[in-house]
């Protein structure tokens, strides 16, 4: 939108009509869309994203556009997004041969031009041990670094273990094998394999690898105590070396250099392919069925994998015995284990201390987003029985800041013990919470009376054991 374009008689033109004008024009994002060479580009489609909305291009299949600012780029290359603020958006434009560019926010400010580079192409080659494999599906995820912006291509590979990628907008990728799990009851639709990382220049034509080593393998078998083959197990190998790192999200850092998993066949066996020497965390991850409902089981061990040449072959077997006892629930009627932690408000708490009351004990996370849902009924049944019925949230967040920023947000009014994160919770290990949100209800005896129970339903479990007590 320009002055020119406006047509009003001068006389009478209120001040506040020309401010309205003059911020509708700062509001604008104007730009012109260039190929490398410098050449204009007409009829490229420029999309402004918000922050908070994730804008997906999946095999250059644009998804969740719906109802963003927009525009198309004229014979000069030039165009106007008129409801585009600059710093508050990020920019993606694509032509009509699908190259396209993304423009991150903090570099929109600055912005006079959009460089439409020339597409890169990737040749990846995939193997199992020194076998190539056919069939295999290979993804390719730009590492972008921002949160509101996701690409990716994906192809499969031919009987020569071959497949080709064409097209990709130029960046660092996160290069993925993922395989289909067959067996019935599995957790798990599909796992991931391999993975690299490969930066593509513009118009490059790069070549992976993926597998092929001289490396050694694992294998082994999974069972219970008893014995029993445990099929359907994620199996996934951790580096627990320097070289190792955490997946932080959104970030280029996201994700070990390489990954092995694999899932268990129903005689419980797994086999990780190329897997270098050196210390390892292994870990094993199922869902298990229990009547209508399912707990998850995660156990880690620590393995070395020695290192092993044609001279000294070395056969890397693990077998791994898995006590799922620790994650059963609790039987009703059954005693609860001694629970003590200092609240939020410093104070101490015991549950031995509350002998004679109902007490729910609920476990949630910030990063929960059905925790959310019943937070309020937990304080309403407290506040409802008062003097009678104790609730107790504990907190398996990242950090207990995360936990108090959290419960101040959510407005939640009962006592709470922070004790994550996850995966060092002794108060999770000691009641065997497997997945959150769940709760824990104690009769006035000490004793488990319910477990994860919500809403109504808890309500009128609780409001039961009150009236049993009185009567």
């Amino acid at each position: 939108m320009t002055l020119g374009a406006v047509h009003v008689r001068l006389a009478g033109l209120a001040v506040s009509l020309l401010c309205l004008l003059l911020s509708d024009i700062a509001a604008g994002l104007d730009g012109r869309a260039v190929y490398a060479d410098g050449k204009p580009a007409p009829g490229v489609v420029v999309y402004a994203i918000p922050d908070s909305q994730v804008f997906r291009v999946n095999g250059n299949r644009i998804m969740a556009a719906e109802g963003l600012p927009r525009a198309i780029s004229a014979h000069d290359g030039r165009f106007t997004i008129p409801d585009a603020e600059p710093g508050a958006f990020a920019l993606f434009a694509r032509d009509m041969e699908d190259q396209c560019v993304y423009v991150p926010t903090t570099q929109v400010a600055s912005l006079t031009k959009i460089t439409v580079p020339a597409p890169s192409r990737l040749e990846v080659e995939v193997y199992k041990g020194k076998e190539p494999v056919g069939g295999e599906v290979v993804h390719a995820g730009l590492l972008a670094g921002a949160c509101n912006f996701a690409y990716s291509l994906s192809a499969t590979t031919n009987a020569a273990g071959k497949a080709t990628l064409r097209g990709l907008l130029p960046g660092q990728y996160l290069i993925q094998t993922i395989d289909e799990v067959p067996q019935v009851g599995c957790s798990f639709r599909s796992v991931v394999t391999k993975q690299e990382r490969v930066t593509l220049a513009p118009g490059e034509s790069a070549k992976a690898k993926l597998g092929g080593t001289d490396l050694p393998y694992l294998t082994g078998r999974v069972t219970d105590t008893a014995g029993k083959p445990l099929h359907g197990v994620w199996v996934r190998l951790d580096d627990t070396g320097p070289q190792g790192c955490c997946a932080t999200s959104c970030g280029a850092d996201s994700g070990p250099a390489t990954v092995w998993s694999d899932v268990t066949t129903r005689e419980g066996h797994y086999a990780l392919y190329d897997v270098p020497p050196g210390e390892h965390e292994i870990v094993c991850f199922r869902r298990l069925a229990l009547n209508s409902a399912t707990r998850t089981f995660e156990a880690a061990y620590t393995i070395t994998v020695p290192p092993s040449s044609e001279k000294t072959p070395v056969e890397n077997v693990c077998d791994i015995v898995v006590d799922l006892e620790p994650f059963m629930p609790f039987g009703i009627g059954q005693a609860a284990p001694p629970i003590q932690g200092e609240l939020l408000t410093s104070e101490p708490f015991s549950l031995a201390a509350q002998r004679g009351k109902v007490v729910v004990i609920h476990f949630y996370a910030h990063w929960c987003l059905m925790c959310a849902g019943s937070l309020p009924d937990f304080d309403e049944l407290a506040e409802r029985y008062p003097g009678e019925v104790i609730v107790l949230g504990i907190s398996l967040g990242k950090t207990e800041a995360l936990c108090r920023e959290y419960a101040a947000k959510k407005q939640i009014r009962h006592p709470i013990i922070y004790d994550g994160p996850w995966r060092s919770s002794r108060l999770r290990e000691a009641l065997r919470v497997c997945d959150v949100p769940s709760s824990i209800i104690v009769d006035p005896q000490g004793n488990i009376s319910q477990v994860d129970l919500f809403g109504d339903v808890l309500a009128r479990h609780v409001e039961t054991l009150i009236n049993s007590t009185a009567s």
